[in-house]
């Protein structure tokens, strides 16, 4: 079902659309009272006329404003006249700074890629979110090898790839490391404390395990590991209310923060956190009071599941951090995306 601008009001009101007057459209540049929309916060707009990669369920494009204009655009890092070519290295390679990680994954995904529409539906129909929120967070369909190949061409001439989790260099050229898995699939941006994304992770269309693979290029000429990292979402929100809810996975994170609007953490995998995650928290997160674990249902037949939820108690409770757990019948839902959807 169409979901109409006043729908959109009702359903997220942390990004509350309002119609364009005259002259204000910044996309199209005409006066079309109620037929262009932009978002408060200045970070999306929705125009009637000019096509864009995302298109809204009522027909609408959906174009974005300041995350691309402020983050992608502002932020090219050109190869260095004093930095060898790639073929010339023999050192091990560091990964590339946070700013750099975020400028080539947001001009990557924002810019070269798209969602095919079995992915739209997947994520809008299928897991409950909006087409604003798929847009604002640059989820992408995984390219064909030929326009990973394009897609690696056009970043090269605008970033330094070096560094770059996913990027390798060979054959003369950088290439993708996005098909070793020999399946298509969505590509999840990983975002750090401060919004930046520091990584991408392929949940792939395939049934087979693993399903979700990071888009790393370690052990490939010039490539470096993606890690782990953690996901952070609607962070903002733990700031005011000084709560955060940590599950498994940083799509079922968006998805769960978009439905009860609160802090989510998307760890990985269940022990995929360090020894210090409390502290770091805290450091990150300063107005941190309180953390609800809300683990899949399934942690009651699993003892490496509960084992990994103890030592996640231990390690928040050593932070001095309040620590509660949500659980629920598994036949509500295994995890808590699908019991919320079943609320």
């Amino acid at each position: 079902m169409r979901q109409t601008r006043h729908q959109l009001r009702e359903r997220f009101p942390q990004r509350r659309f309002a119609s364009v007057r005259k002259g204000e459209c910044s996309i199209c540049g005409n006066a079309h009272r109620y037929h262009c929309s932009v978002t408060e916060d200045g970070t999306l707009a929705i125009c009637k006329y000019v096509p864009s990669h995302r298109q809204a369920r009522d027909g609408r494009w959906i174009h974005l404003l300041r995350e691309v204009s402020a983050t992608v655009r502002a932020s090219v890092f050109p190869l260095k006249k004093s930095e060898p070519k790639a073929t010339e290295l023999r050192e091990v390679i560091e990964v590339a700074d946070a700013e750099r990680r975020d400028a080539v994954y947001r001009y990557m995904l924002g810019i070269c890629l798209g969602l095919n529409p079995e992915h739209g539906d997947a994520l809008l129909e299928g897991r409950g979110l909006a087409d604003t929120t798929i847009a604002a967070r640059l989820f992408s369909s995984a390219p064909t090898p030929e326009r990973a190949r394009e897609v690696c061409d056009e970043l090269a001439h605008r970033f330094s790839l070096l560094g770059v989790p996913g990027f390798f260099h060979e054959g003369g050229r950088w290439r993708l490391n996005i098909h070793q898995h020999n399946s298509p699939g969505i590509l999840i941006p990983i975002c750090g404390v401060s919004g930046r994304i520091a990584a991408i992770q392929i949940r792939r269309d395939s049934g087979g395990e693993p399903r979700y693979v990071w888009l790393s290029s370690a052990g490939k000429p010039q490539g470096v590991t993606s890690g782990a990292p953690i996901h952070f979402t609607k962070q903002d929100l733990a700031r005011r209310t000084g709560r955060a809810i940590i599950t498994e996975g940083a799509l079922n994170a968006d998805i769960c923060a978009e439905m009860l609007n609160c802090c989510f953490i998307g760890i990985a995998g269940v022990n995929t956190f360090p020894s210090n995650f409390g502290a770091m928290l805290q450091v990150e997160l300063p107005h941190l009071r309180e953390v609800i674990i809300a683990y899949d249902a399934d942690w009651h037949e699993n003892d490496s599941v509960k084992n990994a939820i103890f030592r996640l108690r231990n390690v928040l409770g050593r932070a001095r951090l309040r620590v509660k757990m949500w659980d629920w019948n598994i036949g509500d839902g295994k995890g808590l995306d699908d019991y919320c959807r079943q609320r």
